[in-house]
């Protein structure tokens, strides 16, 4: 534009990322860049430029594909007069035989509260005209609407919950159109970001970073990676197209591990300091704290000290806490030395974790212990012995025909369910042998990480890499099974669902997901023990030792004091609470009782004063009486 001060003389409305902006004819190019800013749609709009050649441009605010900027002239043609879309509309988020539309924050609110459109239209799918209006429908009333109207027809409408990157959104998804065109009529699917006109001058698109740790090839939305290693953030700064590596060290940070034995002691402390504070009694003022007196304070900190200088680490180098530099000075409080942690970490690390740390091991190899919670029981010398009923299998898709010629191109394959967060297009290559085709969907970036695919007796294989029936996914062709296709075909290929392992620990019963076998929450000695069995074998399978932690048994103790329903402060504060309303009780009744004494008191009062008022006015009669008797004589 010539000047970003002069009016623009452009009108209307536009949509950015889901949120309307209103536009004055008044408006110059700065005022326009302030309005999109101000509705925090997740797009910084900027001047580049001044005098004689000034730009809009509009950058997203969060990197990755997810979150490609969205655009739409829902009234007027402002975007498209600034050229920042061009073009004809064409699906934003297209799926096989379907589309989605832009991520909103819920389903449940209006259109209009969502997007600040006030507007009322209709699109087609086929020859069903759908009538929509901003002010009164949802995402779920227009699926409702498409359901109703096209459900015969084999279209099924529904809204899903996404994580586009960092945001968790709902969006409308349509599957099953076939044959049936959709045509935006009054422009309200642009609206919705299911059409989008394409970028007038992209000049950076959004995309995903790739990279490879230890091998294995990874993608994200971010450039601060922190689900790659555990406990750890990578930080990516740069594309190195040259195959460049780096190498990340990773150390024990002993004096991280001693501020956190530091910090503990400290917490203690102040527990102990705060009981005393209130319990406290002033022989001079006779003031006393609030908890002057309850014996549940100071039971909380004998409960503490108790289970801190336990043995849980028994036939260890270190057992407990005293083998690590801890003791009580004269005030019941915790005195740390930590020299003596220096020499136990030096010594024997493994044992100093086992104290702080809840362990476990087994008698089978295929058979591990992962984790616990404050619930888990220690198993003693005995063990849990460990139950396996039915074994983790994976998702597996094979196609329903062989592929005995080279690919005739123009099929697609498309990779939906629970194991991708959105579905992905995979572009078969014509000529390609079913060989070639495999090899390439083990390299494609999209799809390695969770699938493995393979030739079993002539016919592809798809298998999920993880078990579990939290990880099935689904694959389908836009083309029918073939000699010359991959064979997957239209939704008749053989699918098969994965399993979750299941089984008991202890003899109680257990939840499984994939291969992990976690303890139920309501078992006595179990709850929350977690394994992991790799195994192939039924039946009783081995024997888990688990030994609680220091750590663990505090949680215990914490929530045996705090339960909200049977900790040991609520049963106090209800004990208490209920001698209060004792209390009150009795004060109630007494003042009943006095209400009807100071009645009864009244009552009489009333009556001795009727009495002597009587009496007071015979008093008068007798005296009158006297007078005249004297005056006769």
């Amino acid at each position: 534009q010539t000047s970003s001060t002069e009016a623009l003389n452009l009108s209307g409305e536009i949509v950015v990322n889901g949120k309307a902006v209103t536009i004055a004819a008044t408006d110059t190019l700065s005022q326009v860049a302030s309005k999109i800013n101000g509705i925090g749609s997740g797009v910084t709009a900027s001047i580049i430029g001044g005098s004689g050649s000034a730009y809009l441009s509009l950058t997203g605010n969060e990197t990755g594909a997810a979150n490609k900027i969205q655009l739409a002239d829902a009234t007027g043609s402002v975007l498209s007069s600034l050229g920042l879309v061009s073009g004809s509309a064409t699906l934003r988020d297209p799926l096989s035989g379907g589309f989605r539309s832009y991520g909103l924050a819920n389903s449940t609110d209006t259109l209009g509260k969502l997007t600040n459109l006030s507007k009322v239209g209709s699109f087609q799918i086929g020859t069903e005209t759908i009538n929509v209006d901003f002010a009164t429908d949802t995402l779920s009333s227009v699926a409702s609407k498409i359901n109703a109207q096209l459900g015969g027809q084999g279209v099924t409408a529904s809204v899903v919950e996404t994580k586009d990157g960092g945001r968790t959104v709902k969006k409308l998804e349509v599957t099953g159109l076939g044959s049936n065109s959709v045509t935006d009529t009054d422009g309200l699917l642009q609206d919705l970001g299911v059409y989008q006109k394409a970028f007038g001058n992209e000049v950076v698109s959004a995309r995903d970073s790739e990279f490879t740790i230890d091998g294995i090839s990874r993608t994200s939305y971010t450039n601060a990676v922190t689900d790659a290693i555990q406990g750890v953030t990578v930080t990516l700064l740069k594309e190195d197209v040259a195959g460049a590596k780096a190498t990340i060290d990773l150390k024990r940070d002993n004096e991280k591990i001693k501020s956190s034995f530091k910090g503990f002691k400290d917490a203690f402390n102040e527990l102990v300091e705060f009981v005393k504070s209130a319990s406290s009694f002033d022989t001079k003022s006779f003031e006393s704290g609030p908890l002057f007196g309850d014996i549940a304070a100071n039971s909380v900190i004998s409960m503490v000290q108790d289970t801190i200088f336990q043995n849980s680490n028994p036939g260890g180098t270190f057992r407990n806490l005293a083998d690590l530099g801890f003791g009580l000075d004269s005030d019941g409080k915790l005195t740390f030395d930590e020299a003596g942690l220096d020499k136990a970490m030096a010594t024997d690390i493994e044992s100093v974790k086992k104290v702080m740390l809840s362990s476990g091991s087994s008698t089978n190899t295929d058979l591990v212990y992962l984790g616990s919670t404050a619930r888990t029981s220690d198993s003693g010398t005995a063990g849990f012995d460990v139950k396996i009923t039915r074994l983790a299998t994976k998702s597996r898709t094979t196609a329903s025909a062989a592929q005995t010629l080279a690919n005739r191109g123009g099929e697609v394959l498309t990779f939906n369910g629970p194991l991708f967060s959105t579905p992905i297009e995979f572009n078969v290559t014509a000529g390609d042998t079913l060989a070639q085709t495999v090899d390439k969907i083990n390299a494609d970036s999209r799809l390695k990480d969770n699938l493995v695919a393979s030739i079993d007796g002539g016919k592809l294989k798809i298998e999920a890499k993880r078990f579990g029936a939290s990880l099935d996914f689904s694959v389908s062709s836009n083309l029918a099974s073939d000699p010359d296709t991959t064979g997957i075909g239209l939704g008749t290929e053989d699918h098969t669902k994965g399993l979750d392992v299941a089984g008991e620990i202890n003899g109680e019963e257990a939840v499984g997901s994939g291969q992990f076998l976690t303890g139920k929450d309501t078992n006595a000695k179990t709850a929350g023990l977690q394994l992991q069995y790799t195994g192939t074998v039924l039946g009783t399978i081995g024997n888990v030792k688990y030994q609680r932690g220091m750590s663990n048994r505090i949680l215990g103790v914490a929530e045996n004091i705090s339960d909200p329903i049977n900790g040991m402060l609520t049963s106090t504060t209800k004990s208490i609470e209920s001698q209060v309303s004792d209390i009150g009780d009795r004060i109630e009744s007494y003042n009943e009782t006095l209400a009807l004494r100071e009645q009864s008191l009244r009552a009489k009062f009333l009556a001795m004063e009727r009495v002597i008022s009587q009496l007071q006015s015979q008093q008068s009669q007798i005296a009158g009486f006297a007078q005249q008797n004297n005056n006769n004589n």
